[in-house]
């Protein structure tokens, strides 16, 4: 199945649509959110994705957590600005809202796609809003049941709209190697036959965080999305699974080189393959020199390669021998058809 994200479409045999999360790495700062989008759209993203909350939507102020969102809570001025830039960078803009709020907000700046964080899979009054603006809709699906997310696609179905992706992510930060189970993409496709997508959230400073996304591909991948940030070492929030700016170029290199490798599926397809056949195939050819009127034998057949031209494959000799040669034919010679009696 596939779908389209602005320009683009998803889904099996299309590009790989690439994401970078700006998450909180903004640490609440409109500048250093500019200078992370920027750098997200030169490192070759297709899109990114912009989370909105408000703190007293998000979370109750006796959690601890409360006031890490109070600081880093971009004001409306500040969401207004960040928008009208990351729509200057000629890339897509994906809204992930919180809260219905935040959801309209998204919806009134045209953004071209919506997800659904993980922690609303099962809210189905955020579910419905989103659903009702017949944007695509991304689906985190990192926490949920099987039920879970049936009910959040049916949910969004029965609203008309059915333009939807599903993405998979171990939600811990950062995933263990062993959670990641990419294996689980394969089954979302299955159960559910809808594109799906991969959340990265693995060690960012780890050897397999940039070639990670690769190997989702070939679980079936369609879109992957991964955190940035500018850098790692200041650990802002976010930063445990963000790349850097060059680790994000080299991410999506690989992805691209992934691609390139994956192919058509078809055999024999590729001029290099045909150059290939000619060089190191082998044909028939006579054993020793053949005179007029003899009847070949099997031995006086040898197979071996000639990158001068084709001839019979040892697959056909059958085909002459027994067969009364009707002129001479020389040692290492081809066997043509066209020198047999038949």
């Amino acid at each position: 199945m596939q779908i389209k994200l602005g320009d683009k479409l998803i889904g099996d045999g299309c590009q790989t649509y690439v994401i970078a999360e700006l998450a909180s790495a903004h640490c609440g700062s409109l500048e250093l959110a500019k200078e992370i989008l920027q750098n997200a759209a030169e490192a070759g993203c297709d899109a990114v994705k912009l989370q909105r909350f408000h703190k007293d939507r998000l979370i109750v102020p006796s959690d601890q957590r409360y006031e890490n969102f109070k600081k880093i809570e971009l004001s409306a001025e500040d969401w207004e600005k960040l928008i009208l830039f990351a729509k200057g960078l000629k890339v897509d803009i994906i809204g992930e809202p919180y809260d219905e709020e935040a959801a309209d907000f998204f919806q009134q700046h045209n953004v071209v796609a919506f997800k659904i964080p993980s922690s609303d899979v099962t809210n189905p009054y955020l579910v419905k809003k989103v659903a009702s603006f017949g944007k695509p809709i991304l689906i985190a699906v990192g926490g949920s049941s099987l039920e879970e997310i049936k009910t959040a696609v049916d949910l969004i179905k029965s609203n008309g709209n059915e333009t939807i992706s599903l993405m998979h992510g171990y939600q811990a930060f950062p995933t263990k190697i062993e959670d990641t189970n990419l294996a689980a993409i394969e089954t979302l496709k299955k159960e559910f036959n809808l594109p799906v997508g991969f959340s990265d959230h693995v060690d960012a400073s780890s050897e397999i965080a940039v070639t990670l996304s690769a190997l989702a591909i070939a679980h079936g991948a369609s879109v992957i999305e991964k955190h940035i940030t500018k850098n790692r070492a200041d650990k802002g929030f976010d930063h445990y699974s963000s790349l850097h700016k060059d680790e994000f170029v080299k991410m999506v290199s690989l992805i691209r080189n992934y691609e390139k490798a994956i192919g058509s599926g078809k055999i024999t397809e590729y001029e290099a393959e045909q150059t290939y056949r000619k060089k190191m195939k082998k044909y028939v050819v006579a054993a020793r020199n053949i005179s007029a009127g003899e009847v070949i034998k099997l031995e006086d057949l040898a197979f071996k390669r000639n990158q001068n031209e084709a001839g019979l494959p040892p697959s056909e000799a059958e085909k002459i021998i027994g067969k009364t040669v009707k002129a001479k034919i020389s040692e290492n010679e081809l066997i043509k058809l066209e020198k047999v009696a038949f």
